[in-house]
């Protein structure tokens, strides 16, 4: 586009431009919920903004909310009486309440406020401030906002907007509320998205009452990428909810404290806590949680799982699958909570191993596996892994026609 642009003025037949499109922004609505509009109306019908010792002007409590074809607000007795109490007999409240927008443009900050400031503490003293300077210095803005892809044109938009403004008024000392911005993908159901309409909406309840909510959510993690989400299968969750009964008979049945994890066990563990401490700060739950699996299907393979090492598995899984974690950080002789503890660090020394397993496939299928040393010959590679029981039986009496080796990884023989 730049170079078409610039091609056009070059020529003399056309220049950029910038065109600005205003959003209209409608807070009103006909509900209950939401933020009561501070707006009156004189016997004349004429609209006047509710005066500032008269703030917050808050939400009724005897309202019903039986359809009438009006807002629940018009039906309330109270709102009414505080109207003409105020303002004088004739007087009507504004019975639309305002889009959950405009509370939610700002409740980052009410999350800052304390019994002495913000909009309680206004209720009780006119002149509190509405949020505490020094807090508002430490704590905002938030590092990362996690949202739909609907919020950027919507609530995005309208949180900048009242941040500026309260910048502005000199309220706050920020005037962007969020540093980052992160859309979590969508989870669809049979490729499309889950609604109402469509009736393909799945209900969590029935999968945490069967599997608990540690399964249901470390599925939901390991379905794709956190931004790229991916189509819900009843029997995906299968899958998770073994790995979690693998998970619970190691720790119950091979814990041993006289144990001591062999060379390549040890350099797994590293390289596991390497793996998931990186994944997890990029969002990368999936590929985190793969990383565990493929530990344990290493630590199967050992007489037994020492104490510390069980602890360091306890703790990786504890942000995935909190209550499972804190369970397992029980049977080490742990106390406490998993979130009270130091998260593990790793030595990259260990995680240079003498061996590395390499994958034999045959036509594209996975046919066995060899363990050799990372510098081993390829001409060797090829020679032990022809040689490896599994694999020779699929290649006699076939005609090799292909034969690639990728260094530490994986052989892979057309025939």
């Amino acid at each position: 586009r730049q170079d078409i642009i610039k091609y056009l003025e070059k020529e003399g037949i056309g220049y950029p431009t910038v065109q600005y499109k205003l959003r209209d922004w409608s807070i009103s609505r006909q509900r209950y919920w939401g933020a009561p509009i501070p707006i009156v109306y004189d016997p004349e019908g004429n609209p006047h903004a509710i005066p500032e010792e008269h703030l917050p002007w808050v939400l009724p409590t005897d309202v019903e909310f039986k359809p009438k074809g009006t807002s629940p607000l018009a039906q309330s007795k109270e709102l009414l009486a505080r109207t003409e109490k105020i303002f004088g007999k004739g007087w009507t409240p504004e019975v639309d309440t305002m889009d959950t927008f405009v509370c939610s443009s700002f409740y980052q900050l009410m999350y800052l406020s304390t019994d002495d400031i913000g909009i309680n503490a206004k209720l009780q003293k006119p002149n509190a401030k509405f949020i505490d300077p020094q807090i508002d210095k430490k704590w905002m803005p938030v590092d990362m906002y996690i949202g739909g892809p609907e919020h950027a044109c919507m609530h995005l938009i309208y949180a900048r907007f009242v941040a500026m403004v309260l910048k502005d008024m000199g309220i706050i000392a920020h005037d962007e509320p969020f540093k980052r911005l992160l859309h979590q993908g969508i989870i669809t159901n049979g490729g499309a998205k889950m609604s109402k309409s469509k009736g393909n909406v799945v209900s969590p309840d029935a999968f945490i009452d069967r599997y608990g909510s540690d399964v249901f959510r470390m599925y939901l993690m390991f379905m794709g990428p956190f931004t790229d989400g991916g189509d819900w299968s009843d029997t995906g969750i299968k899958g998770v909810d073994r790995f979690v009964k693998r998970i619970w008979k190691l720790f119950t049945g091979k814990l041993d404290a006289r144990v001591t994890q062999s060379k390549d066990a040890t350099a797994k563990l590293h390289w596991a806590i390497q793996k998931v401490t990186t994944d997890i700060e990029k969002l990368h739950f999936n590929t985190a949680l793969a990383a565990l699996m493929e530990l344990m299907n290493v630590l199967d393979k050992e007489e037994g799982i020492s104490p510390d090492t069980a602890k360091t598995f306890a703790l990786l899984i504890a942000p995935m699958a909190p209550h499972l974690a804190d369970e397992l950080l029980e049977t080490t002789g742990g106390t406490g909570y998993c979130f009270d503890q130091s998260w593990p660090t790793f030595d990259e020394s260990i995680l240079v191993t003498d061996t590395v397993t390499v994958a034999i496939q045959v036509s594209g299928k996975l046919r066995g596996t060899i363990v050799v040393a990372p510098d081993t010959e390829e001409s060797e590679v090829l020679t032990l892994a022809k040689a490896e029981e599994n694999v020779s039986k699929f290649l006699e009496g076939k005609e090799i026609r292909k034969e690639i080796y990728i260094q530490g990884k994986l052989v892979s023989f057309v025939v």
